[in-house]
């Protein structure tokens, strides 16, 4: 079967775009079987999930995700905490937080947001607490005033890889494909061209997440977050980092021939 994988569609950024319509159109084409979104479809859990399941309506076939970080954007009073909301999310029936899919040679598909403990920051440079504040010159990451754990990102990152190695554990297969927002290698964010990339990159993600990913067989990485469109071999593992992003990441303003360069259908047999 064809795997489509996409990621960061941002529809509410991207809402001069018709996101939805040209997906769809190219998933047909491509006659995909079912699609995966890594998330950061939306900054709100609730029109993330009413565009998975208009899209897989619409398509008639399988559309899984897991949330991004921007999922857990709580803004206003009704909106709850992270954890509330990552319950809310995992009980979709097409999350991938709490299901695994099995598809054709012996090959599973799960995942989950994970989260990011800093290491991938410049320790030599910044500290634990400069990067908890999150905060450089006139630069702020929206992560700590929209997203609320309870507990500090390091918690919340172990938490998560501890999770998943559960998971995992209880599993026999040939090959595993994982699906992160997060990223799992510094390979990948080394090479962005950004200013303080070496203070921000410490909220990509987890170079524990990448160990994990190491640890399976035949192991496929799907991931989102950075903006970039990426699908190679790093330290063993398939990277396929299939990011729409937004117009300011874009080369051109047509969101058709930014959706077919961001989009990878992934044979799976």
């Amino acid at each position: 079967m064809k795997l489509a994988l996409i990621s960061d569609l941002h529809i509410d950024t991207n809402a001069a775009y018709d996101v939805a319509g040209t997906l769809l159109g190219l998933l047909r084409e491509k006659e995909a079987g079912a699609l995966v979104i890594a998330g950061d479809i939306s900054s709100h859990w609730k029109t993330s999930l009413d565009f998975v399941e208009a899209l897989e309506a619409l398509w008639g076939r399988p559309v899984y995700f897991v949330p991004g970080n921007h999922e857990y954007y709580q803004r206003g009073a009704d909106t709850p905490d992270a954890l509330t909301l990552y319950g809310r999310m995992a009980a979709h029936p097409q999350s991938l937080q709490r299901r695994v899919v099995r598809l054709p040679g012996d090959t599973v598909l799960l995942g989950d947001t994970f989260w990011y403990d800093y290491s991938l920051g410049d320790a030599t440079k910044y500290t634990p607490e400069a990067f908890r504040r999150m905060s450089l010159g006139a630069i702020t990451w929206q992560d700590v005033r929209f997203v609320h754990w309870g507990e500090k990102d390091e918690t919340v990152c172990r938490w998560f890889i501890e999770t998943m190695e559960k998971r995992l554990a209880s599993l026999s297969t040939q090959r595993v494909l994982l699906v992160s927002h997060m990223v799992g290698h510094a390979a990948l964010i080394d090479e962005l061209p950004y200013d303080n990339r070496s203070f921000f990159w410490a909220f990509t993600g987890s170079r524990s997440l990448g160990a994990l990913a190491q640890r399976q067989n035949q192991p496929t990485l799907i991931c989102g977050h950075i903006h970039q469109r990426i699908h190679r071999r790093v330290e063993g593992v398939e990277v396929i980092c299939p990011c729409l992003g937004t117009p300011a990441d874009w080369s051109c303003r047509a969101v058709r021939q930014e959706l077919e360069a961001a989009l990878v259908c992934l044979e799976v047999s």
